[in-house]
């Protein structure tokens, strides 16, 4: 992510290490940084207790105005069902300082998936949304708010079978989250969580199928709140939409 400064937050990889047989021995390893725009200077960030093997590490995702940046890292955890990766949320203060959280307490019985918090986005005020995949695989989306509350995010009529539920997509200055629910017959919706009030909206764009995995998929959102993504019609051709923060969906051009 990069800030309204400048500041730009992410992630780089060890590089390989080989041994004298020329197999790799390490490699990969996930550090995130902070480079900060008015020094050049470049900052690391790890989060304690991370994960050190392929793939595994600290994972910054975003960056608000103020500096403050939210992410994942990941941990090996060894429960009922054996021993596995599991991702969590953190967030790093524009001073330095990081606190982590699960947006639910982690499952002891899960099925092939990698369960855990998945942060995607940051507004101004420091109020954090993502999503969670819980121990059969099923999605939920959640709002961090910055004193380290957390609100789940589980939209009317969202499917609960694997690989249905809720993700969440974006969030405005406003704390409206926006993303999409797959239903019990798996067909994809829109929505809209106010920040205000908390009530759901559901976005299906004009032209939308409703067949399997069709539907409508909110991309992102802006400060103002509008909206832009996508939807599949009958055809299953992918088309762009724009909802403005005033309501009516734009055509297809």
């Amino acid at each position: 992510g990069i800030d309204s400064a400048g500041d730009v937050a992410g992630i780089y990889l060890e590089p390989y290490v080989f041994s004298n047989g020329g197999q790799p021995e390490s490699s990969h390893h996930l550090h995130g940084f902070l480079r900060t725009a008015s020094t050049g200077a470049i900052t690391l960030i790890d989060v304690a207790g991370e994960d050190t093997g392929k793939n595994e590490g600290t994972f910054p995702f975003c960056i608000n105005s103020s500096g403050t940046i939210a992410g994942n890292y990941s941990t090996t955890i060894t429960t009922s069902s054996g021993t596995n990766s599991f991702s969590h949320g953190f967030v790093r203060s524009a001073t330095g300082t990081i606190s982590t959280f699960d947006a639910v307490p982690l499952p002891t019985t899960y099925g092939s998936t990698n369960p855990g918090t998945y942060v995607v986005s940051i507004n101004a005020s420091g109020e954090v949304a993502g999503l969670y995949i819980d121990g059969i695989g099923a999605e939920h989306g959640f709002l961090r708010d910055a004193g380290g509350g957390i609100t789940l995010i589980n939209p009317p009529n969202a499917g609960t079978a694997a690989e249905q539920g809720s993700t969440v997509t974006g969030i405005d200055a406003a704390g409206d989250v926006i993303g999409a629910y797959s239903d019990a017959n798996n067909v994809i919706h829109g929505f809209v969580r106010s920040g205000s009030t908390g009530a759901y909206t559901v976005i299906d764009a004009p032209g939308a199928g409703t067949a399997t995995y069709q539907g409508t998929y909110p991309d992102a959102i802006d400060a103002a709140g509008d909206i832009f993504g996508s939807f599949t019609d009958t055809n299953n051709v992918v088309h762009g939409f724009v909802l403005p923060a005033s309501g009516t969906i734009l055509p297809d051009r």
